[in-house]
């Protein structure tokens, strides 16, 4: 995800709660969490570093799993779909019910796709099969909440599509998440709430490349694993009618992490010639202890003040190579906001918020040398720590009918990392003195009539490095968003478009894009109480674009026609 510009290890991506930070030189994934068992997502659009450390220097994206119903009967739901463009079909079956105080949750979902089309061609290595499995089981009182969940995911043939894949593909042969959680929540402790929370993240992820002429002349295999695992103990009391305090202690872990290579060379024949092995690095680890007080005073009338304070302190540190020795570093950081909000009437609502937020490199961009899905990446272990200062405000207007609201925000970040391009393919990092990124968001929602919705938004971003002036990775070109949707008895239609103007400033390892626009149609029909048919067109008018300033972007999907259908019992 990219959140005002801040995209990669910048914005930390959560499951509820649950740090999802797998070693993949891709960032973290959440792409194996089924929709059909999310509840919400919540996006944090600042910095949020006091509340979740390092990594959160972007945003946090937090999606939370369907919470458990304690109905006294057994319920459960069947969805399937076809898409054209890819052939992609799913399949997805949920249960939950509960008897009194327990109750539980449990889900399959699996989808199988081929490479799709763009409106000129297929697009070779874009094909993906995946399952998954959604536990949870739920203990719910007044005063007591008690929450046990396991998502386990399998991911097969993943592909990466290059604008080479003819003569060298890349794919991901598999991807495996175990993600065990466990929540407990105690209220009317000491007039307050305590709560616990802990998770356990096992993961893989196996990366694959052929080099193909006349013959296949080399495979790559690589292969990143590690063991993430996380604790978290908050209290949160309210003080009179006018404050609350919350106040915590977390920590973070990986540990196990390694990655491995290998490389084969083959004759016409097919045979092996050469077979040449080695490890980026092993034994990984990586600690992060922070401790964390907030509070939030609301005792003048219409203003709302919150603040927070966090220090941390960070261990990393791996054997690089087949090196017996480690390399290690240590850090500690203090991060803090300040924010307040003005409600300078019943309709109008104004903010500002100033923050200090950090991200210290990753045990890849430190340690992992070798093939990734765009190329090949070369590690720099003395990569610095970033650390930023951000200022955001903004206005909401707040009807019946409306929603509105206006934004701007400008953040500076010293020893921002930026990823380069050394020659064709192949990547590297490094630190920037200094960087700098502003713009604005605009976003409405507004009901001319019941049953008819319009809404939109809009962003413009800047960003470029202060000491050279040269323009910033992840800076997206301006972007609108609109469409309308209408509601009538059982059935509901929506069109969106989306218009991105051209990028004519890439980054240090992006391209320039041209302008594009893209269409989306929606409608749903539900039979009864159980039985739902929904329809999507997407590329409405089968436009061929680029969307992202990646070198080894390909064209989008071309027209898709989506059919399926959803049966509740």
């Amino acid at each position: 995800p990219n959140i005002r510009g801040m995209a990669r290890g910048r914005v930390l991506i959560l499951i509820d709660n649950a740090r999802l930070a797998s070693e993949r030189r891709t960032g973290p994934n959440a792409s194996f969490i089924d929709i059909d068992d999310i509840e919400k997502i919540e996006v944090l659009r600042s910095p949020s570093s006091v509340f979740y450390g390092s990594d959160a220097i972007g945003g946090v994206v937090n999606i939370f799993t369907k919470r458990v119903t304690l109905d006294e009967k057994i319920r459960g739901r069947i969805n399937t779909n076809y898409g054209t463009v890819n052939q992609e079909k799913s399949l997805g079956f949920s249960l939950q019910g509960g008897k009194k105080n327990l109750g539980f949750y449990l889900s399959f979902q699996g989808a199988d796709t081929e490479n799709y089309s763009s409106p000129k061609a297929e697009v070779l290595q874009s094909q993906f099969s995946q399952a998954s499995l959604f536990g949870k089981i739920s203990y719910q009182r007044e005063k007591r909440e008690i929450h046990f969940s396991f998502l386990g995911s399998r991911g097969i043939r993943i592909g990466k599509p290059n604008r080479d894949s003819l003569t060298k593909p890349t794919w991901y042969p598999h991807e495996n998440q175990n993600l065990f959680q466990f929540h407990w929540l105690e209220r009317q402790v000491g007039q307050g709430e305590l709560s616990f929370h802990a998770y356990l993240n096992p993961n893989f992820l196996e990366t694959k490349s052929e080099k193909i002429g006349n013959y296949k002349s080399q495979e790559s295999y690589s292969k990143t694993q590690s063991l993430d695992f996380g604790v978290q103990i908050s209290y949160g009391k309210k003080f009179g009618e006018k404050f609350r305090l919350n106040s915590g202690a977390d920590f973070f872990g990986r540990s196990g992490a390694k990655a491995r290579n290998e490389d084969k060379y083959f004759d016409s024949q097919g045979n092996v010639t050469k077979t040449f092995k080695e490890s980026p690095f092993t034994r990984g680890r990586r600690s992060d202890l922070g401790f964390f007080i907030s509070g939030d005073y609301f005792g003048i009338r219409n203003l709302d003040l919150v603040a927070g304070l966090r220090w941390d302190v960070l261990r990393v540190q791996a054997n690089p190579g087949d090196s017996p020795l480690a390399q290690k570093s240590s850090h500690s950081a203090w991060t803090g906001f300040l924010a307040s909000s003005f409600k300078f009437s019943e309709n109008i609502v104004a903010f500002a918020n100033l923050a200090k937020a950090y991200r210290v490199p990753t045990l890849s961009e430190r340690f992992y040398t070798g093939i990734t899905g765009r190329g090949f990446i070369i590690a720099q272990p003395g990569l610095k720590p970033e650390t930023s200062l951000n200022l955001d405000a903004g206005l909401k207007f707040i009807g019946k009918r409306y929603f509105v609201g206006l934004y701007s925000f400008y953040y500076e970040i010293d020893d921002m990392i930026e990823r380069y391009m050394k020659a064709e393919k192949i990547y590297t990092y490094g630190n920037i003195n200094k960087g700098r990124i502003y713009g604005f968001e605009l976003e409405l929602e507004y009901y001319p009539l019941p049953g008819w919705k319009l809404f939109g938004n809009l962003y413009s971003f800047k960003g470029k490095s202060l000491e050279a002036e040269n323009p910033l990775n992840d800076i997206p070109p301006l972007r609108l968003f609109a469409g309308s949707r209408v509601w009538v008895g059982r059935f509901s239609m929506e069109i969106s478009g989306t218009f991105q103007d051209e990028k004519t400033n890439p980054g240090p390892a992006e391209i320039s894009i041209s302008r594009s626009e893209f269409f989306t149609l929606r409608a749903s029909y539900s039979l009864n109480s159980s039985l739902n048919f929904y329809f999507v067109c997407s590329n409405l008018f089968n436009k061929s674009y680029l969307e992202r300033p990646d070198p080894e972007a390909m064209e989008e999907p071309g027209r898709n026609f989506v059919f399926g259908i959803s049966y509740s019992f």
